[in-house]
């Protein structure tokens, strides 16, 4: 289920976080207290908000030395479906990505050393970044 963008109101996050504690408990076996789910949700938050067209990184992919640019061809979306193989049945957040990834290495060029360093400073799970740098390292 996509959210429109900005729209996150009290009863979406509190919809969100039961179906994340059920999910931990269906999926990991796992009872998640009602205040980490919430903690959770403002983590994820940003990428609940990832529309076609937005461009992402991916750092460390696919190597240490380099990172990912790819571009979201549409909004993030949570899986439902559980997988056979308990080691392919992750966390389930998907955002479907154009096929035309582009890896950059650290080193290539004074933009892709600009954005590998200021990667390195992020610690959150998802991050908003608006530097001119990863336009410039994400058009062909």
């Amino acid at each position: 289920m996509e959210l429109p963008r900005g729209e996150h109101t009290p009863e979406k996050m509190s919809e969100w976080c039961d179906r994340y504690r059920r999910r931990g408990e269906e999926c990991w076996g796992e009872k998640i207290a009602r205040n980490d789910a919430e903690q959770r949700y403002w983590i994820l938050r940003q990428m609940t908000e990832i529309r076609a067209g937005d461009r992402i990184i991916v750092p460390k992919m696919p190597t240490w030395g380099s990172f990912c640019v790819a571009v979201a061809s549409g909004g993030y979306r949570l899986d439902m479906e559980s997988r056979k193989d308990p080691k392919g049945d992750d966390f389930r957040h998907m955002i479907p990505l154009e096929s035309d990834l582009r890896v950059v290495a650290h080193m290539a060029s004074a933009d892709a050393q600009m954005v590998a360093t200021s990667l390195k400073g992020y610690q959150s799970a998802v991050n908003t970044v608006r530097k001119e740098a990863y336009e410039t390292l994400s058009t062909p």
